[in-house]
C-alpha cells in the first residue's frame, strides 16, 4: 500500500507539473509573439528614424551648398567693389591710362577665374589697332594686333570695332 500510495502521489505530482509545463510553455510563446512583436516595432522606428535623418541631412547639405554659393557670391562682389574703388582712386590720382586698364583687366579676370582678357584700343585714324593692355596674355599675342586694320572679319577685337558693338567669341584662336 505504501508503495501504491507512492506512485499515485508520483503520477498526480507529474500530472500537475504537465499542466504547470503547458502553461509555462503557453505563457513562453505568448511572451515570444510579444518580444517579435516589440522588436518588428522597434525596427520598424529604427528603420524610420534612420530615414528621416538621411532625409534632413540632405536638406542640410543642399542648404549648406546654397549657402555656400551665396557666399562665393557675395564675396565676387565685395572683390567687385573693391576692385572697382581701386580704379576709380586710381582716376582720382590721375595714373595713367595704361595702368587703368591694367587694373581693370586684372579685376576681370578675378571675377571670372581661368578667364584671359583684354582691352585693345582702336588708333586714331579710326581704321587700326593699337597694342591694348592684357597682362596675363602673352606680349607677342598683344604685338600682333598692334597695328591691325578693323574690318567684318579681323577677329574679335577688329570686328567689335568695325561694327561697333560687342563680338562674343568662346575661342579667339579659332574664332
Amino acid at each position: 500500500r505504501a508503495a501504491l500510495r507512492v506512485l499515485t502521489v508520483g503520477l498526480l505530482d507529474l500530472a500537475a507539473m504537465q499542466r504547470y509545463l503547458a502553461v509555462r510553455n503557453r505563457a513562453l510563446r505568448e511572451e515570444i509573439a510579444v518580444r517579435r512583436l516589440a522588436e518588428a516595432a522597434l525596427q520598424r522606428a529604427r528603420d524610420e528614424l534612420e530615414r528621416r535623418v538621411a532625409e534632413r541631412t540632405n536638406e542640410l547639405a543642399s542648404a549648406n551648398a546654397s549657402l555656400e554659393v551665396e557666399i562665393a557670391e557675395r564675396k565676387k562682389a565685395a572683390a567687385l567693389r573693391v576692385g572697382e574703388n581701386r580704379i576709380l582712386e586710381m582716376v582720382a590720382t590721375s595714373r595713367s591710362l595704361e595702368d587703368l586698364l591694367a587694373e581693370l583687366v586684372r579685376l576681370m579676370e578675378s571675377q571670372q577665374p581661368g578667364t584671359l582678357c583684354s582691352i585693345v584700343l582702336l588708333a586714331a585714324d579710326g581704321l587700326h589697332l593699337r597694342r591694348g593692355i592684357g597682362p596675363s596674355l602673352p606680349a607677342a599675342f598683344l604685338d600682333a594686333v598692334d597695328g591691325m586694320a578693323i574690318g567684318p572679319a579681323a577677329g574679335a577685337c577688329g570686328t567689335a570695332m568695325y561694327r561697333r558693338e560687342a563680338v562674343v567669341v568662346s575661342d579667339v584662336m579659332a574664332d
